[in-house]
């Protein structure tokens, strides 16, 4: 385990959050990173994490934000994220829609990726009552990707971001499919209680680069424009 002030990453396959108490995660982040032609060798996984465990350690009142990137295949679109809706919509209330302006054209992904805001479906809130209460109300979320980093990867901004819209100081996230925990570690320093799953206990060294790199930074006031 990597454990850090307000930071607990667990080195194993996220599928049962044994970790993790019942209704106690304010934010919980998905990706659909790991969905491709094989989705059958996927689908049992996805429902244990984003459905299954998940509804299970999300507050009632909790936020499930998943970001979605579709594909090109051979000269068509992958539509990786009708996979994942299909699996999710009857489980969950979507709520909101933003779109993540994230790189230039590529040959591998669209230059863009959808972030989805799921609520349980008891879950009484709407869009409208929903968009009062975030910080920053827009459609289009243009933060490029980390350099150097894969298509997907989130800076440091975007990680700002998505912490101060979706969470306050004090509150609990979760990332299943953690990765270098860039998100984590970012919301661990902002005062959020955070804790992830990286099935590759190897990763330990770069989370730790991650670690001693935005600590080592003074934290700004995130730019919104």
């Amino acid at each position: 385990m990597f454990e850090k002030p307000n930071l607990k990453v667990y080195f194993k396959s996220s599928e049962g959050y044994e970790e993790i108490a019942s209704n106690s995660i304010d934010l919980l982040v998905g990706d659909s990173l790991y969905i491709d032609f094989n989705w059958e060798n996927y689908k049992q996984l996805f429902s244990d994490i984003y459905v299954r465990n998940a509804k299970r350690v999300l507050k009632d009142t909790g936020i499930f934000l998943t970001k979605i990137t579709d594909s090109y295949h051979k000269g068509i679109v992958f539509p990786r994220g009708k996979l994942l809706l299909d699996l999710l919509l009857p489980e969950y209330k979507l709520i909101d829609i933003k779109i993540w302006k994230r790189c230039d054209v590529n040959s591998r992904q669209l230059p863009f990726s959808y972030f989805y805001v799921f609520v349980k479906s008891d879950n009484k809130i709407t869009r409208t009552q929903f968009n009062k209460n975030i910080k920053y109300n827009c459609g289009v979320w243009d933060y490029p990707q980390s350099a150097g980093g894969k298509l997907n990867a989130w800076n440091d901004d975007l990680c700002k971001f998505v912490i101060e819209c979706f969470t306050k100081e004090g509150d609990t996230i979760l990332d299943p499919l953690a990765g270098t925990c860039r998100l984590l570690v970012q919301g661990a320093k902002a005062g959020r209680v955070c804790y992830g799953y990286e099935k590759e206990a190897s990763m330990e060294e770069e989370i730790m680069k991650v670690w001693q790199t935005v600590n080592s930074e003074k934290r700004t006031p995130l730019k919104t424009e």
